[in-house]
């Protein structure tokens, strides 16, 4: 379920503050299939006792904090903020050791995780009218991230009885600008250009492995995934037609991928790792056309390119 909560207060000096609070609590129960599979592997298909037949229980809270206060003089609509997220996840689910090299091959256990992010972010943009015609918005943001993952068995079956607690910390500045420009009423130019940062975490990332519950190692070495992207874009308003077109390209630095743990990290226990992988773009184009055929009757065509 969902909850918020938003303030907002204006005053007379062309000025407004806004405060918004977001909860969302996500409890997930699933089949642990990966379970049943891996046990009938490793037990020449014999099943488990039905009491050990536990589902994967996954509970998260988080709360999301904004806090904007905009104003507006002369030409400029300066916007500043502040942002925090919190978050907190609590997992649970049996597995077994499917090693065949590990002493505690075909073992069963619960394995349980704690997990917790906290994130800080400050942010300003200028929106800037230079003219009737042309708009220019410069703006940055500074992140702080810091999360934690820690994970227990309730009993020993790899060589180690302690998974090591990670820590994930990361400091970004993400400067970002978008100008417009009305070349007529009915021709409008866009350009976009910007950087941003990917920390992983979380139930969302790891949405997909519910019914095995896994432990994921993630380093405290794993640099974040860094971007840059631009974008070009043009609009057409006719009496009758839109047309728009988007050029864009974004450029990706250490992109982290989901892998199969290597053998150290598979020692310790853990059966994926987040991994910086290699560099990547993804560019293209986009164009869209709606026109009026005739009363009651519109054509709309899309047309998508992606290369990467």
């Amino acid at each position: 379920y969902e909850s918020e909560l938003s303030y907002n207060k204006e005053f007379k000096e062309n000025s407004d503050l806004n405060i918004s609070l977001a909860y969302v609590n996500h409890n997930r129960s699933a089949t642990n299939d990966s379970y049943l599979v891996d046990y009938m592997d490793t037990h020449n298909d014999s099943v488990p006792d039905l009491r050990n037949m536990r589902p994967y229980l996954a509970n998260e809270n988080s709360l999301t904090a904004t806090l904007t206060y905009g104003i507006q003089f002369k030409t400029h609509h300066l916007l500043m903020g502040v942002q925090s997220y919190l978050n907190r996840l609590e997992e649970s689910g049996m597995y077994v050791v499917v090693d065949a090299s590990s002493v505690y091959e075909g073992e069963s256990y619960k394995s349980v995780s704690n997990k917790s992010a906290n994130e800080f972010g400050v942010f300003v943009q200028d929106e800037w009218s230079i003219s009737n015609k042309l708009t220019v918005v410069p703006g940055i943001r500074f992140d702080i991230h810091h999360s934690e993952e820690e994970y227990k068995a309730d009993r020993q079956v790899f060589e180690t009885s302690l998974f090591p607690k990670t820590k994930f910390n990361e400091n970004s500045v993400s400067p970002r600008i978008a100008v417009k420009y009305e070349i007529s009423n009915r021709i409008t130019i866009r350009a976009n250009a910007g950087t941003g940062f990917r920390a992983p975490y979380g139930f969302s990332e790891d949405l997909h492995l519910c019914s095995g519950s896994p432990r994921v190692w993630k380093s405290s070495n794993l640099r974040p995934e860094t971007s840059v992207s631009f974008n070009l874009s043009a609009d057409y308003y006719g009496s009758k037609v839109k047309i728009s077109a988007n050029l864009f390209r974004t450029d990706l630095k250490d992109k982290i991928a989901f892998t199969d743990a290597d053998a150290s990290v598979a020692a310790l226990g853990y059966d994926y790792q987040w991994d910086n992988v290699d560099d990547a773009f993804v560019q293209g184009i986009e164009v869209s056309l709606m026109a009026n055929l005739m009363k009651y009757l519109d054509l709309g065509l899309d047309f998508t390119l992606n290369q990467g």
